[in-house]
């Protein structure tokens, strides 16, 4: 059976989590140690969902994901998506703004105003979702 190696280096920020062999367990463990590894433990392998890869953290029985580094994260991720729809709508806000077209412009700038909004929005939403899969359902219909 696989097994996990979970440890925190001392180089990096977080939990690392290595997957392996049984025959292979002694080989990564004196690699781990070889680099400053702290609190090294092996567990039977599950397996996990790494969306959420940086909020992991080492509950004494396993990995679990704090949910509040999670919410973060995906916090994070829809704002590099709403920056490429900003992007988007700046270039039409542009044209539209070159032919005069009021309306159009109102229009635009009414949508970009949600979208600027959005990390304000849907704060309940991130609040309210207590796992990683209703964290992963969170998505704005701005963004959609």
């Amino acid at each position: 059976m696989d097994k996990l190696i979970l440890f925190v280096a001392a180089d990096r920020v977080g939990l690392s989590v290595i997957r392996c062999s049984d025959t292979r367990v002694e080989k990564v463990l004196a690699r781990a140690v070889s680099v400053s590894a702290q609190n090294i433990r092996v567990i039977d392998a599950v397996d996990l969902d790494r969306s959420f890869r940086d909020a992991w953290e080492d509950d004494g029985g396993g990995v679990k994901v704090n949910m509040a580094k999670a919410r973060a994260i995906h916090l994070d991720r829809l704002r590099e998506r709403r920056l490429r729809v900003l992007e988007g709508l700046d270039v039409d806000w542009m044209k539209a703004l070159g032919q005069k077209n009021q309306t159009l412009v109102d229009q635009i700038e009414a949508k970009r105003q949600v979208l600027r909004d959005m990390p304000v929005l849907v704060k309940s939403e991130l609040d309210s979702a207590v796992t990683p899969e209703m964290l992963k359902l969170v998505m704005p219909e701005s963004l959609k």
